[in-house]
């Protein structure tokens, strides 16, 4: 069975985990990035901060590259995680290339697509109903989904990758047995202050992007590590913390997260 992979390519993505996935259960994978937001030109940074979207040449070029992709190759099965700047459009025109196949094209987001804060384009739920079948990780999605015109809406909860989120023992580590009593991995949010306003600083280890623009950052510089880790880093981290914290963010109205299942899987 040939799937084609439609997302990021990033190590640190979560989403790569689906197509691994999809290779250990013997499928033959090809990846697809798109790339919507990967620019050096100053021109795009600027368009993307103030429209909130790549410049349409980019995603133009992708679309291209997509098509001609769909000229050459023939997939039975095709999974795009939260790319959310693929078109109604490309889609269908990705179908009639593929009319000899006629895969199932599946769409999954760990993102709450109704939030604000999400990045997609105005013609996105038209593209949604569209798919084959939509997977959320948001449950009170489903009905808004499907409300949309998606009818073949499931919620799929988050989860945890075996091979990196496990219990790490000290002889793979660069702590010692519970070397933190209290830690939080995440990037800064102002929403999140109230909670830190609270916490035992003395006890508290955090690693996390954008942590020095918190009102903390100046007074506990040495418990905070302001930049992100992953994998190995992320799983050393939290098996040798006998508390790890794992936030739920309002805006996103999430009711669990990956942390939900990787804070366990690692054994704190």
């Amino acid at each position: 069975m040939r799937a084609l992979y439609i997302g990021s390519q990033n190590p640190n993505s979560c989403a790569l985990m689906y197509a691994e996935a999809l290779k250990e259960l013997g499928m033959e994978v090809t990846v697809f990035d798109p790339n919507y937001f990967d620019t050096d030109s100053f021109y795009k940074k600027v368009h993307l901060k103030l429209m909130k979207a790549p410049a349409s040449s980019s995603i133009l070029r992708a679309d291209q590259k997509l098509l001609q992709l769909a000229k050459t190759s023939s997939f039975d099965l095709v999974l795009v995680i939260a790319e959310n700047f693929l078109s109604q459009e490309t889609l269908q025109e990705f179908r009639s290339l593929q009319s000899k196949t006629q895969p199932l094209i599946l769409y999954h987001s760990h993102d709450n697509n109704f939030s604000k804060g999400i990045l997609k384009p105005e013609n996105f739920w038209n593209t949604l109903a569209s798919y084959d079948s939509v997977f959320t990780t948001k449950s009170q999605n489903v009905s808004k989904y499907r409300a949309l015109g998606q009818k073949n809406s499931t919620y799929l909860p988050s989860a945890f990758d075996p091979k990196v989120h496990r219990p790490v023992p000290d002889s793979e580590s660069r702590f010692k047995q519970n070397a933190f009593n209290l830690s939080f991995i995440g990037t800064y949010d102002k929403s999140r202050d109230p909670v830190f306003d609270t916490l035992d600083w003395e006890n508290l280890k955090i690693w996390g992007n954008n942590w020095d623009r918190s009102r903390h950052f100046d007074s506990h510089k040495e418990k905070i590590t302001p930049h992100a880790i992953y994998g190995h880093e992320y799983a050393d981290v939290t098996s040798h913390s006998k508390i790890s914290l794992g936030l739920l963010r309002t805006e996103a109205e999430d009711r669990h997260t990956q942390r939900t299942f990787e804070i366990p899987a690692c054994g704190s």
